[in-house]
């Protein structure tokens, strides 16, 4: 789910906060919630029809604090000493020290946030709580240029983080491919073998057939069976970790969405599923492989429609937001058990499911330099959001391939 800007600096780290009055109770009946800028602390309202925020911050900390690891030099009433910042933002920072600070001290602040500029001085702070060797403490005073060195500071890192965050992710998948290949490799061939194997004995048992009672029938049947599914998981594996090409060209999202809605609509109609489709008129462009994003929409609908498995309404959203645009993939199922990862590959919660298709789909999403994320409540049902690129206006088709795992063998 992707968060506005913040309307006052045009910042991007904005997270939506609860102050906890009955108003804000009321407006976020109506998808009002309240936001907070993370760069300037700027508190606005913004309608997110259709979203229920789970995860909202208590507005007690006027700024989220984001992870360092950065050296700080402070000096107080008889103290002065060296640490480092566990985590800053623009309202103060946590710091790990031997020191003989107690709470309610006023500090001066040395912060060498980066080897590239000099440190940020900190005029005044006061040390709010003190635990195991952290520190906490709250900025009281420094001043403008000081400030506006900071903020640009936490912008940077805020950005970083989601990089890092990103490249992390697309490690662990090509790492998940790489032992998928070897997995397929290794498997694969030797149960090729047996189910050659037991057709050849049911065809010789068949021959017999007046000698072979049911029972030996009936386990001859369940093993065959039992391979056949062992092989389409290893089609998955082989799928997940075969690498792929991209030609990305302007897309059309929302005449995406409506061929899979006309092809699968007498199927949905059949399970009781009702599809509502809310698309802005001239919705924006995007730049994607129209086929590889085909085949993970359809995925993410076939995961929404199995979730509401008694009907209910599949309802399909597109969001312009800025230099992105996005599609939320609401159905009103029973919603995702908490502490699951959807992501992590043989984590399903399907009777029959695999694992693998979500892991699938966020490898599609990532290639297009995409993000996907969800919300869920239990007994309501499931929003998913993904987001993807505007198609500008020099947007032109490019063919891409996903980088060759060659930690492991092809197949």
């Amino acid at each position: 789910m992707t968060n506005p800007s913040c309307p006052k600096c045009s910042g991007k780290y904005v997270i939506p906060v609860r102050s906890g009055a009955i108003k804000e109770r009321v407006l976020s009946l109506l998808y009002t919630y309240l936001f907070r800028c993370q760069l300037c602390g700027y508190h606005f309202r913004f309608i997110h029809w259709g979203v229920k925020y789970l995860r909202v911050h208590e507005d007690y900390r006027e700024y989220e604090r984001l992870p360092t690891n950065s050296p700080v030099a402070f000096a107080g009433d008889g103290v002065d000493d060296k640490g480092s910042m566990a985590d800053i933002s623009m309202g103060g920072c946590t710091i790990q020290a031997n020191t003989q600070l107690e709470k309610g001290d006023i500090v001066h602040m040395s912060l060498h946030i980066s080897n590239e500029i000099p440190p940020v001085t900190v005029d005044a702070a006061v040390v709010r709580n003190v635990s195991l060797g952290r520190v906490g403490l709250e900025f009281l005073k420094f001043r403008q240029t000081e400030r506006e060195r900071l903020q640009l500071f936490i912008r940077d890192t805020s950005e970083k983080v989601k990089l890092r965050e990103q490249l992390l992710e697309k490690e662990r998948l090509a790492a998940i491919g790489a032992s998928a290949s070897k997995l397929v490799h290794e498997i694969g061939n030797p149960l090729n073998g047996m189910y050659l194997t037991v057709q050849l004995l049911e065809r010789r048992l068949a021959k017999s057939a007046e000698t072979l009672d049911q029972d030996a029938k009936s386990k001859i049947l369940n093993l065959k069976n039992e391979i056949t599914r062992l092989n389409s998981l290893i089609g998955e594996f082989r799928a997940a970790s075969r690498r792929e090409k991209y030609i990305f060209r302007s897309t059309s999202l929302d005449g995406l969405v409506r061929q899979i809605i006309e092809m699968e609509n007498e199927n949905y109609r059949a399970l009781g599923i009702q599809v509502q489709l809310h698309f802005p008129a001239d919705f924006p462009l995007v730049h994607a492989d129209p086929d590889r994003l085909k085949q993970a929409l359809l995925n993410l609908f076939k995961n929404a429609v199995e979730a509401m498995p008694h009907g209910g309404i599949l309802t399909l959203r597109g969001l312009y937001l800025r230099d992105r645009v996005g599609l939320e993939i609401i159905d009103s199922g029973d919603g995702i058990p908490q502490g699951i990862d959807i992501f992590a590959p043989f984590t399903t919660t399907k009777a029959k499911g695999t694992g693998l298709g979500m892991m699938t789909v966020r490898q599609v999403v990532l290639a297009h330099e995409g993000t996907i994320s969800y919300t869920t409540e239990t007994g309501k049902g499931t929003t998913f959001t993904v987001t993807l690129p505007l198609c500008g206006a020099y947007c032109f088709t490019v063919k891409r391939e996903e980088p060759e795992i060659k930690t492991a063998d092809r197949l």
